[in-house]
């Protein structure tokens, strides 16, 4: 949080507040990814910091979640894999395959070698705007879609969408804003994605159930952990 990637945008949440646009953006002339992608020590802070954040989330989602029917679990935009790798510590027959950009997935090798899984793990770097590799039984898609506007996320979706058999799942992990005015945490990490992300936001259940709609996919269900995230299944129509 000390850090310049999130220290100096916060300094400019007026600029964001008045024009509805990433402080970020404003602060190093370049949008958060790509000014990751490079600046390496930025990205290595960046990167650490959310394998911290998998390490609270982790143990959560796994008591929330039944992955015993899952074969093989794709783990889109999965950073250095803590989440991914200790699922597959507790189910030992699967399979994973970790995808993310070269600069985040350049560091799993390691993790995943270092909590016994690697050899049931593929590490695969890309651009899950791109493609997103097929296979998979389930996808799994943590603190993703906040980073990214409607029309980003939709495309996202539907990257997935395309590549899901029928009935295969969705697990989208993230804050899930309550109706009403009462206060939340989601609605502080909502003025979180304002000032660091190009159109990233927290959303509602309807807004979740809309944005699976326009992918072809199914809202089954919102399944509460007990960490501060909800798991968003969705399920391939």
């Amino acid at each position: 949080m000390g850090h310049d990637l999130t220290w100096r945008p916060w300094g400019q949440l007026a600029y964001s507040i008045r024009t509805g646009r990433a402080a970020f953006d404003h602060v190093f002339d370049s949008a958060l990814f790509p000014y990751l992608s490079e600046h390496r020590e930025a990205a290595a802070v960046f990167n650490e910091a959310m394998t911290a954040v998998s390490t609270m989330d982790a143990v959560a989602v796994l008591k929330a979640y039944d992955f015993s029917e899952i074969r093989t679990l794709v783990d889109v935009g999965g950073g250095h894999g803590l989440l991914l790798a200790t699922i597959l510590k507790t189910n030992t027959e699967m399979r994973g395959i970790l995808f993310d950009l070269p600069h985040a997935a350049s560091g799993a090798s390691e993790l995943l070698q270092r909590e016994g899984v690697a050899e049931r793990c593929a590490v695969v770097p890309g651009d899950f705007f791109q493609s997103i590799p097929g296979g998979g039984d389930a996808y799994l898609m943590k603190l993703i879609l906040n980073n990214f506007d409607d029309v980003r996320s939709s495309q996202l979706l539907g990257n997935c969408s395309r590549v899901m058999r029928p009935c295969a799942k969705l697990l989208v992990i993230d804050r899930v804003i309550p109706a009403g005015d009462d206060a939340d945490i989601g609605k502080f990490a909502d003025l979180e994605m304002l000032v660091l992300t190009p159109g990233g936001r927290e959303r509602t259940e309807a807004e979740f159930r809309q944005l699976y709609e326009e992918a072809g996919l199914e809202l089954a269900r919102i399944i509460p952990t007990r960490s501060l995230n909800c798991i968003v299944e969705g399920i391939r129509r």
